[in-house]
């Protein structure tokens, strides 16, 4: 067994999960393998120490407290949430397959590019176009991701207020009465 697929199985080991057959194929492994042998004790050792720990207890109150602080309109933490959310949303649609290497931000996207960014099918993007900001490339549809991004923000936050502002700010006040509650 390679050492990758003994590291993955440790925990399931130590906490007696294996199947007898797992477990003597682990055992074979750690008296072979003196750098698994260390990753098992340093794991097991660490499982121990977890177990002896002493449990928290939480306040009385926490999750009032924490519902309190998170739906607070003013909410420092509720903003910190929604941009670290923003910034991983952009650092991921970044990354290519190559090696975990950051490709350059790719701002004007297709419509094929929009449903997949969406998570949602081509015809549906097709449906939504009273909806989703784009414009035409000659009998092609764009899209900004920046735009879409914003459609998104004020589509979660349910503010139609925001909607109308940005359809006003964009010029799209035809498409106002299409806007859902």
């Amino acid at each position: 067994m390679e050492c990758n697929n003994v590291r993955e199985e440790l925990v399931a080991y130590i906490d007696d999960e294996l199947s007898s057959m797992g477990k003597h194929t682990i055992e074979a492994h750690l008296a072979d393998c003196k750098e698994c042998a260390a990753e098992h004790d340093k794991l097991k050792a660490t499982i121990e120490s977890t177990h002896r720990m002493e449990a928290l207890q939480p306040a009385q109150n926490w999750w009032e407290t924490l519902q309190e602080r998170l739906y607070a309109p003013d909410s420092d933490l509720v903003a910190a949430i929604h941009a670290l959310r923003e910034a991983i949303m952009r650092l991921e649609s970044r990354v290519d397959g190559g090696g975990g290497r950051l490709a350059p931000v790719k701002e004007i996207i297709t419509l094929e590019e929009v449903a997949a960014y969406l998570q949602i099918e081509p015809d549906v993007v097709w449906k939504l176009l009273n909806d989703i900001p784009h414009f035409e490339v000659g009998a092609e549809l764009r899209f900004k991701k920046s735009s879409v991004d914003e459609w998104i923000r004020m589509k979660e936050s349910g503010n139609c207020d925001d909607l109308f502002d940005w359809y006003i700010s964009t010029g799209r006040l035809d498409r106002v009465d299409r806007l859902e509650p």
